[in-house]
């Protein structure tokens, strides 16, 4: 049986291993969505009201390694990396 290694956070160090197999998946959040939403509820809190919870959902990628020979996708230096659509766990 394969071990499946997957490693956190996006960075040049990441996609480098994830585009020659040494890693099978890299999950990750936009750094500039948890900024944000870090200001919104500490404004709302401020405030004396709620934060939208809705709006303040943790988005997570998750990339993978492409199987070769793909092109609908431009290569993310090196091989080519899928991006898997974003996940909001729920609250």
């Amino acid at each position: 049986m394969r071990q499946v290694i997957i490693a956190h956070e996006r960075t040049d160090y990441t996609k480098e291993r994830l585009s020659s197999g040494v890693l099978d998946a890299v999950i990750a959040k936009n750094p500039g969505h948890l900024v944000r939403s870090a200001i919104r509820v500490l404004r709302a809190r401020s405030e004396r009201r709620e934060p939208l919870a809705s709006q303040e959902r943790i988005r997570i990628e998750i990339y993978t390694a492409r199987p070769s020979g793909r092109t609908d996708r431009a290569p993310l230096g090196g091989g080519e990396i899928a991006r898997i659509p974003p996940v909001c766990p729920e609250n």
